[in-house]
């Protein structure tokens, strides 16, 4: 991001803070909630039986699926306030009825992502470049399905750098603030549920900022 992103995203989030709150406590954090339970029923019997590449394959595709569709509201909000139009929850919430067609793309597309990371993560990383715009494509060119899938390529492939180190940044952030938290989590609680519940509302707050 540069200084002129940065002051984008500071007064698109302070102008729409009560909106902005307002997904977060009703999408973002029962969403992300059912991300962790669906994730930790899916991966625990790997991790049973010492299977953690099987447990990672299946992080790594909700995690992007999830990502796309959490997206939504948020880069509504950023549509009609960088429009000049008036930002509320009625006119945004219209906006939700993209939440199918990018929740059955990403189902596809989320897979695809993921065998690009196991092959060697470079293909993964160029794959979640090209289709992380899925989101984007629906909510402001109200491109859905397969028109969404060529829209989402053509802006990663003309932004890719941009993409990219938007990609890589926000990743090493979720990995310097994750890691910390899941700890204090930990000695908050002696169960995992403690540092499971602080990266959520983490992850709550985090999301917003990286779709605006």
């Amino acid at each position: 991001m540069n200084k002129i992103q940065v002051k984008n995203v500071i007064e698109i989030y302070r102008n729409n803070i009560k909106i902005i709150f307002f997904y977060i406590s009703v999408t973002t954090i029962p969403i992300l909630f059912i991300y962790q339970m669906l994730v930790n029923v899916a991966v625990d019997p790997f991790l049973y039986f010492g299977n953690s590449l099987w447990a990672s394959i299946i992080r790594s595709y909700f995690m992007f699926l999830f990502f796309l569709v959490l997206m939504i509201p948020f880069i509504s909000i950023t549509k009609f306030y960088l429009n000049n139009e008036e930002t509320t929850i009625q006119r945004t919430f219209s906006d939700l009825i993209y939440l199918f067609p990018v929740y059955t793309v990403g189902v596809y597309v989320s897979l695809v992502v993921t065998l690009g990371y196991l092959l060697f993560i470079i293909p993964g990383l160029i794959i979640s470049v090209l289709m992380v715009g899925i989101s984007c494509a629906a909510v402001i060119d109200n491109k859905k399905w397969w028109k969404g899938i060529k829209i989402s390529f053509k802006f990663g492939k003309s932004n890719f750098t941009k993409l990219l180190i938007w990609l890589i940044t926000f990743t090493i952030i979720d990995f310097m603030v994750s890691v910390p938290a899941y700890y204090i989590g930990l000695s908050i609680t002696p169960y995992s549920i403690g540092a499971q519940l602080l990266m959520l509302l983490f992850h709550s707050i985090l999301i917003p900022i990286i779709a605006i």
